[in-house]
């Protein structure tokens, strides 16, 4: 904003270039993790390559057990610290520079791990899901523990052109929230899309 001779305003534009605007496109301001829309960029493109190499390609999703009512408990900013906790823990656990640690949403995140087979992924997946239980963090409303715990689905595939991205990846979430249904703190491997009623 700049004051004019005549003693009025001027708002300035600011014109900010796509390296400046990257950071808020991209990355979970809370986490620091990629968001979602960075990890669709690199699903696309790690799953065209699983085409051409015809390597397996294998996901995770995992979401915390009882997150609202941690936040009801404990509060929003105890929450958000949990968030980042784990975020970090996770990320300390890929050792593959390939690997790829997102946010989705909530306390909902992604696991990407190219060439990985069923056997690798759900060895992930397990040493995540114990690693966070043993951080021990406490969780008085939680229904099935002492402390915060998740739940996860994971699937793999070794895709053909004419497969669709967006089906794999629903699978995956949907394996995460049966898992949940079945009383958390536990993973389900699916990798094939069943659509809802009202998608029929």
């Amino acid at each position: 904003m700049k004051q004019n001779d005549n003693g009025s305003l001027t708002v300035e534009k600011k014109v900010f270039t796509q390296e400046e605007l990257e950071p808020f496109i991209y990355i979970d301001s809370l986490t620091k993790l990629p968001n979602f829309n960075y990890f669709k960029d690199v699903f696309e493109r790690k799953w065209k390559s699983a085409i051409r190499k015809q390597d397996p390609l294998s996901l995770i999703v995992f979401d915390l057990d009882f997150l609202g009512l941690y936040n009801a408990r404990y509060g929003f900013e105890a929450g958000n610290k949990v968030l980042k906790k784990i975020a970090d823990k996770v990320k300390s656990l890929l050792n593959r520079p390939e690997d790829f640690l997102a946010r989705y949403e909530g306390g909902t995140f992604l696991i990407l791990l190219p060439e990985t087979n069923t056997n690798g992924a759900l060895f992930v997946a397990e040493k995540v899901r114990k690693e966070i239980e043993m951080m021990k963090i406490p969780h008085c409303e939680s229904k099935i523990s002492k402390y915060v715990t998740i739940s996860f689905g994971v699937g793999t595939k070794t895709p053909f052109i004419w497969e669709d991205p967006f089906h794999f990846f629903k699978a995956v979430e949907q394996a995460m929230y049966t898992a949940k249904n079945r009383g958390r703190n536990q993973g389900l491997w699916n990798n094939v899309f069943e659509y809802d009623n009202e998608n029929n």
